[in-house]
C-alpha cells in the first residue's frame, strides 16, 4: 500500500478520436479515422515481461493490419496516415 496513490480523474472527453483498438483479441483500425485520415499505416511493438522488475519490445511488426491477432495484452503502436503530419 506504500506505493498506492490517487491521481486525479482523466478527462479524455475533449482528446481526439483513438485511431486503433482491439476487440476480441485482433487490432482494429477505426474507420473513421480511416475516413478522416486516409490509409492508415501501424508499427505494432508487443511488450513481453523478461522479469518480476523488467519488460522489453519484442521484434516490431510492421505493417500491423487491421484484423490481425495481438501477441501480448501490452503493447505500444505507432500510426501514420496518408495525409503528412498525421500520427
Amino acid at each position: 500500500m506504500q506505493f498506492y496513490q490517487l491521481k486525479p480523474h482523466v478527462d479524455c472527453s475533449a482528446a481526439m478520436d483513438d485511431w486503433v483498438y482491439t476487440t476480441n483479441g485482433t487490432f482494429r483500425i477505426s474507420q473513421r479515422a480511416r475516413r478522416l485520415h486516409g490509409k492508415i499505416t501501424c508499427e505494432y511493438a508487443p511488450l513481453v515481461r523478461v522479469d518480476d522488475f523488467s519488460a522489453r519490445h519484442a521484434p516490431h511488426i510492421k505493417p500491423m493490419m487491421d484484423g490481425a491477432p495481438l501477441q501480448t495484452d501490452f503493447f505500444k503502436v505507432a500510426c501514420v496516415s496518408a495525409a503528412a503530419g498525421d500520427t
